[in-house]
């Protein structure tokens, strides 16, 4: 059985700290997006994150990156990192509980735009 997804991705650009999406992917010399304003930006300017081919409970893409919040079958919030393998599958870094499978899954931010959220989340994690 074949499983086919789409590929979309968004870029978390470095220096302006803004998150692009993109619209054109070039892995030519140079190497680069083209993101919603139509504006090329070079790979070492951008950190590429690629769509998981899964939606939140609210029908938001999520990506690689970003910061999950979900509740299990015991009532439990359990806060996940979606991080991407180098074999091109995804998993997440579990914080305050491996409980799953969950029932309810948002996307409550992402590591570069929330760094806050990440740390909260592991003071919380440590305290349990």
């Amino acid at each position: 059985m074949t499983i086919q997804r789409e590929f979309k991705f968004r870029a978390w650009h470095k220096e302006m700290k803004e998150m692009l999406k993109v619209t054109q992917l070039w892995l030519a010399s140079p190497s680069g997006i083209m993101d919603q304003f139509l504006n090329f930006h070079e790979m070492e300017d951008i950190v590429l994150m690629q769509y998981t081919g899964f939606k939140d409970f609210a029908g938001n893409e999520i990506y690689d990156g970003d910061i999950l919040e979900s509740i299990d079958r015991e009532d439990k919030t359990v806060f996940s990192i979606v991080r991407l393998k180098p074999e091109g599958d995804f998993f997440l870094d579990l914080f305050i509980d491996k409980s799953l499978p969950c029932l309810k899954t948002k996307i409550r931010g992402n590591i570069y735009e929330n760094p806050d959220l990440v740390e909260l989340t592991k003071v919380e994690n440590e305290s349990n």
